[in-house]
């Protein structure tokens, strides 16, 4: 409910300053407005009817969920810019989990910063309230699904020399307090270096990065600080337009409480377009791997500590799972059936990575724990997700979504083995 008014002060004053360059992308609003100054809002409504929570026949909840957001930028200079975002999120009718952060966070700052060095320069240098994500999004990305998006307080330097750049940052994630203003979460810190490589002559681009996460007050009760260093690459190919490859690969060391770790996580995607017809549905394959303790007890961590993932959809649309411990393979297919509308088909096959760890949520919680002595089965279920996004202008969205998980043996044995069922709707007005 609180907004720290006095931020945007300094917005204020700089839109005093002589205006050089206007900012990209104006929309309606902003041609009538002075080339310095760009606004922005959104509205987006979503309904959702999940049924089967926590795979448990008869949890079950219907609740709507707002989010708005109001926008402004400033760029009195070509060589620097401000930009704030203002955000209300909310949930009405919610019996399950009431209160979440992630659904309800009444009006407060998302984003405020300053850039400076300009988009096109040698040299970008951006200090304040921001999002972050490099590569596939797997280890550090931006949930826009969520009613409240996770942002970072951070500084991030950029260096550019012409297609290659490097990019070397310090940052502390934003902790949601719906009754309260939102602070940088204290003791949780990353670090890291990240740097774009392209190829031209192979058609490829490479992104090799180390990210060090130190936890110290962990926001979960019971969990142990820990200190993460994550090192890999990202690799994005496209031998001919209607062929991609992408692969992600990272290897993580340091401690979780008095434990040692020593983890992995991949990922392997291949996307088609037949006859390079974009009219005609494309089709992807891919498998991602993150590791789980296979030795719980012996002094050594191995399942893999996933940051600040995107999640949703990529390890589907349900987001019921996330990459800690689990084998994904998902085939899929998009088509744009018309200039507006596209229709999304994806089928997820989810196991185990090690019988003797236990299904980890987004947020790192254990959502079904180990079993002693190891699973049975390491199979998890399965998952269908359907989609019918339909863009009416560059205004309105519309988008309807469903999706399903059959529980395998695993869920079948250490839950009540209810199905989960996830339909939904939205409505999204950006301006």
């Amino acid at each position: 409910m609180f907004f720290p008014v006095h931020l945007l002060v300094p917005f204020a004053l700089v839109a005093l300053a002589q205006p050089q360059t206007a900012p990209d992308n104006r929309g309606p609003i902003n041609r009538h407005l002075p080339p310095w100054l760009t606004l922005g809002t959104e509205l987006r409504l979503r309904l959702e009817r999940p049924t089967g929570i926590a795979f448990t026949a008869g949890e079950n909840d219907t609740y709507l969920l707002t989010r708005t957001r109001l926008q402004i930028g400033i760029e009195p200079k070509s060589w620097i810019r401000f930009f704030a975002e203002g955000q209300d999120s909310r949930v009405s009718d919610q019996t399950k989990l009431p209160g979440r952060p992630n659904f309800h966070n009444p009006f407060d700052l998302r984003q405020a910063y300053a850039s400076l060095g300009g988009k096109d320069g040698p040299f970008e240098l951006r200090v304040g309230r921001q999002e972050l994500t490099f590569g596939a999004e797997r280890l550090v990305g931006i949930n826009h699904w969520n009613n409240f998006p996770r942002t970072f307080d951070a500084v991030k330097a950029q260096f550019r020399h012409g297609q290659r750049s490097m990019d070397i940052f310090s940052a502390s994630v934003v902790a949601v307090d719906p009754d309260g203003a939102d602070l940088r979460r204290d003791g949780e810190f990353l670090h890291g270096i990240n740097a774009l490589w392209p190829v031209r002559s192979l058609r490829l681009s490479m992104e090799p990065f180390l990210l060090y996460r130190s936890r110290r007050n962990s926001f979960q009760r019971g969990v142990a600080g820990s200190d993460a260093y994550t090192g890999g690459f990202y690799l994005n190919a496209k031998p001919r337009e209607s062929l991609q490859y992408i692969m992600e690969v990272a290897w993580q060391r340091g401690r979780v409480g008095a434990e040692s770790l020593q983890a992995f996580y991949g990922l392997w995607k291949v996307t088609a377009t037949p006859f390079n017809n974009k009219s005609l549905p494309g089709f992807v394959a891919e498998h991602s791997y993150a590791s789980g303790d296979s030795r719980p007890g012996d002094g050594k961590r191995e399942t893999f500590e996933h940051l600040y993932p995107r999640l949703h959809p990529i390890w589907g649309i349900a987001d019921q799972l996330a990459g800690r411990n689990l084998h994904n393979l998902r085939l899929g297919a998009e088509w744009p059936f018309s200039k507006k509308t596209t229709f999304l088909a994806d089928y997820h096959f989810f196991w185990l990575a090690s019988r003797n760890d236990g299904i980890y949520a987004g947020n790192g919680r254990v959502l079904v724990p180990a079993v002693p002595g190891g699973a049975a089965n390491s199979d998890i279920g399965r998952e269908i997700d359907l989609q019918i996004i339909h863009k009416f202008n560059q205004q309105w969205l519309l988008g309807i979504g469903f999706a399903r998980i059959f529980p395998g043996s695993f869920l079948n044995r250490q839950t009540t083995g209810s199905a989960f069922t996830y339909p939904h709707i939205f409505l999204q007005f950006n301006l």
